[in-house]
């Protein structure tokens, strides 16, 4: 992406605070406004070029939502691979349901196609990172319950900023935007499915 920009034109990443998700959480919201007052210390006043990936894009279009909210400029919106959590889980269950099954067949058509063609690494690899994603969400719930009864954080090693900005995304609800925004999707993904985020 870097050698299409102008070489004068700096790009700055935003970090993640480190939480817990229990004791220490948070919102897209709440990261949003956040993450404006980091900008701001650079940045006093936009227009504002803001992008995203997958999560980060959730937060990118809230900050978006707020630096317009409060009078100032946003260039450039761009989302990478940013579905919409909302959308999903306020769907009725037949749709929910069909939802589901077209994101489970698509995967049995991914894994087939690597077994019929015998690339079986290929077939591994998606299998364990299925898995993988899989049990790292289980084990970051258990950790979260056991924490609550505990009324402790939850250890470090149960800790996962990616599993819990995947439940964060979907509590986050966008509100309407006047602005337009570029939005761009990976090659062989399922229309309308996100790794992150969106899928359950």
């Amino acid at each position: 992406m870097t050698a299409v920009l102008d070489k004068e034109q700096p790009i700055y990443g935003l970090r993640a605070p480190d939480l817990d998700g229990v004791q220490q959480s948070t919102s897209v919201e709440a990261l949003a406004e956040e993450y404006i007052a980091d900008i701001r210390t650079i940045q006093e006043t936009g227009p504002y070029q803001l992008c995203g990936l997958s999560f980060g894009g959730l937060v990118a279009f809230e900050m978006a939502a707020q630096l317009r909210a409060a009078g100032e400029q946003v260039g450039v919106l761009a989302l990478f691979d940013t579905g919409n959590p909302a959308h999903y889980v306020e769907l009725p269950p037949a749709r929910s349901a069909k939802f589901r099954l077209i994101y489970l067949v698509d995967r049995l058509r991914k894994y087939g196609r690597s077994l019929l063609s015998g690339r079986l690494d290929e077939f591994a690899s998606n299998a364990r990172h299925f898995l993988g994603d899989r049990a790292e969400r289980l084990t970051w719930k258990l950790g979260r319950a056991l924490a609550r009864a505990t009324n402790r954080p939850m250890p470090k090693m149960l800790r996962s900023n990616l599993v819990m900005f995947s439940y964060i995304g979907r509590l986050y609800k966008p509100r309407p935007y006047a602005g337009q925004f570029l939005l761009f999707r990976a090659k062989g993904r399922t229309p309308g499915l996100v790794r992150r985020g969106v899928d359950c």
